[in-house]
C-alpha cells in the first residue's frame, strides 16, 4: 500500500482511483490520548497493509506535535490548536508560532479532503458524543460513532463568534467536519472501537475491501444546541452543590448552577452542562463550562 509521509506526522494513503477524501486527525490537544492512538493504529494498518483502499484517499494526522511529546493539552497558554482555524489566523502571517504555523500546515491538507473526522477526549467525565452540524450530510458520516448524543453550534459559542476549531473550518470549506469526544481522556479504552468505526466509515464509502457491519449504526441521538458559555469572572465562580462533577449535567431554566461571588447564577435554559473545565485550569481557560439547549 502507498503510505507515504507528507509532512511531519502527516500520512497519506493514495488509491490512485477517483473516491472520497477523507482526513483522520487526533492529538490536536496532546494530553487526549485515545485520538493519538487511533491514528497510529491506522497507520499500522496501512503499514501492514491489512486494509487496501480501493478508492479515494486517506490522511491520517497527529496534530499538536509539541503537546502530544509534553503530554500536555497545549504547550503554552493560549496556544489551543483548535482556536486556529479561523480565517483571521489562518492569514495572520505576523503570528509565527508553532501553533499558528501548525494550523496553516494542517489547513492546506483539510482544504483537499471532503470530510474531516477529528478525534477528541473531554477534560472532565463524560459519555462519549459527537460535535458537528446538525444536517444528514453529517450523519451520513457520524452514525457509525457509538454515541447517544449530538452537540451543534451554529452561532459559535465555544468558539468566541466565529468558526475555528478543524470541523468549523472543513464546513465552512463545504465539506463534512465532524468531531467525536470519545469520553474522558484518562479512560483510552475505547480506541480499537473508535478505529473499527472509522472502517465503517470508509467501507460505506466504498474505499475499502470490508463488508459493512450495518448493526452497529446509531439511528437516535439527542440533539443540543450550544447557548451559553459560563465565564470565570473577577468574584470567581462556585458550584452549586450537585453541579461541576462531569459533563451532561441536566439543568432546568431558572435553576440555580452556581455563585460569581454572592451573586446567583442562573441556568437560562433547560439542558446540560457541558464542556466542564478542571478548576486547575480554570484561569487558564478563561472560562468553567458551557450551557447547551436541548432542541
Amino acid at each position: 500500500m502507498n503510505l507515504k509521509q507528507i509532512k511531519s506526522n502527516i500520512y497519506q494513503i493514495d488509491s490512485n482511483k477517483p473516491g472520497k477524501k477523507i482526513i483522520v486527525l487526533g492529538g490536536v490537544h496532546g494530553s487526549e490520548k485515545t485520538g493519538i492512538a487511533v491514528v497510529e493504529k491506522m497507520i499500522n494498518l496501512f503499514e501492514k497493509n491489512k486494509i487496501n483502499l480501493v478508492n479515494g484517499s486517506i490522511v491520517l494526522a497527529l496534530g499538536n506535535e509539541k503537546a502530544i511529546e509534553a503530554n500536555k493539552r497545549m504547550v503554552r497558554e493560549g496556544g489551543d490548536l483548535n482556536r486556529y482555524f479561523s480565517q483571521e489566523k489562518l492569514n495572520n502571517l505576523e503570528d509565527a508560532s508553532y501553533e499558528a504555523n501548525r494550523a496553516r500546515e494542517l489547513a492546506k491538507i483539510i482544504d483537499g479532503v471532503d470530510v474531516l473526522l477529528d478525534i477528541h477526549s473531554t477534560l472532565t467525565p463524560s459519555r462519549a458524543f459527537l460535535a458537528c452540524e446538525n444536517e444528514p450530510k453529517h450523519y451520513a458520516i457520524h452514525k457509525w460513532f457509538s454515541a447517544q448524543d449530538v452537540i451543534t453550534d451554529p452561532n459559535y459559542i465555544l468558539s468566541g463568534g466565529d468558526y475555528s476549531t478543524t470541523d468549523e473550518y472543513m464546513n465552512a470549506r463545504g465539506g463534512v467536519g465532524v468531531c467525536f469526544e470519545t469520553g474522558y481522556a484518562k479512560d483510552t479504552s475505547t480506541a480499537d472501537k473508535v478505529v473499527e468505526s472509522i472502517l465503517n466509515i470508509f467501507a460505506n464509502q466504498g474505499m475499502i475491501e470490508r463488508e459493512v457491519q450495518s448493526d452497529s449504526v446509531c439511528k437516535d441521538r439527542n440533539v443540543y444546541k450550544m447557548h451559553t458559555r459560563i465565564d470565570l469572572t473577577e468574584k470567581g465562580f462556585r458550584y452549586e452543590k450537585g453541579f461541576g462533577k462531569g459533563d451532561f449535567e441536566k439543568i432546568e431554566k431558572g435553576q440555580v448552577i452556581g455563585y460569581h461571588g454572592k451573586e446567583v447564577y442562573k441556568s437560562p435554559v433547560t439542558g446540560i452542562i457541558l464542556f466542564q473545565v478542571p478548576k486547575e485550569m480554570w484561569s487558564e481557560m478563561g472560562c468553567v463550562g458551557f450551557i447547551a439547549e436541548k432542541i
